[in-house]
């Protein structure tokens, strides 16, 4: 069930990586890299907040957000595109200044929009879960530039975090509650695992290559970042996590 959570056990081999002084997410979500500002934007969903990280300085910030925010997505010019409670609308990093585009849920105030997907033809995957966080069923949409909406999959629980292969014939995405997905340069699969303390690499058919250690033990999104695609960033959660855990991995919540 979505509000109940199970935890791994801890794996035996330790985190090799880096963890960002940026301060704690209730739910870090959608990592996003920007070449042209060698930024690392994510949300903080429950916040709602989005935030950055400019990799080369180390310095970071956080921006307030009108109503829960799940989905983040680059656009071509300095403005980001947001999904969430009230649909899909921009946000201006300089100004503060959140534009309202389209709300394809707007008659089912119950719900809201959750992560999003672009794929190679620049659409937009988004679907919808409901606000209790109970579990009913959402929508999975497709949205096309010029904002023309269609549904992918209706009736579909929770659906989240599509990625797409590198020629764009293969769609994946997550159903219920399981954390985000990326794809490399060799068209393989990373997954975070939500509950398991680590991100594994996957085939195209599944079969596990790498499994990598992290601090945490719910990771909930990753994407490659960096001057050269070369780091993976993982977003990481510290809410439902079981009594004493936050004794345990004290850095839950963490980059």
């Amino acid at each position: 069930k979505l509000n109940e959570q199970v935890i791994a056990p801890r794996p035996k081999t330790g985190f090799k990586g880096k963890v960002h002084d940026t301060g704690r997410d209730y739910v870090g979500e959608s990592p996003s890299w920007c070449e042209s500002t060698g930024r690392l934007w994510w949300l903080d969903v429950l916040a709602p907040a989005l935030r950055w990280l400019d990799v080369e300085t180390g310095a970071s910030g956080r921006s307030l957000l009108d109503g829960l925010t799940g989905g983040l997505a680059l656009t071509t010019g300095a403005e980001l595109l947001l999904t969430g409670e009230n649909g899909l609308s921009l946000f201006d990093p300089a100004s503060g200044q959140q534009t309202p585009l389209i709300d394809p849920e707007a008659h089912r105030p119950e719900n809201r929009f959750n992560t999003v997907g672009v794929d190679p033809e620049q659409r937009l995957w988004t679907g919808t879960m409901p606000l209790d966080n109970l579990e009913k069923s959402g929508t999975l949409y497709r949205i096309h530039p010029d904002l023309t909406t269609e549904i992918i999959q209706p009736e579909i629980f929770l659906p989240k975090n599509t990625a797409f292969s590198r020629g764009g014939r293969h769609a994946y995405l997550t159903e219920q509650d399981p954390a985000g997905l990326t794809i490399d340069a060799e068209d393989c699969l990373w997954v975070a695992m939500r509950g398991g303390w680590s991100v594994l690499r996957l085939d195209p058919e599944g079969r596990e290559l790498a499994r990598h250690a992290l601090p945490v033990p719910m990771p909930t999104a990753l994407t490659f970042g960096g001057p050269d695609l070369g780091s993976l960033f993982v977003t990481s959660t510290y809410l439902r996590l079981p009594p004493g855990y936050n004794d345990i991995a004290p850095l839950s919540g963490r980059l």
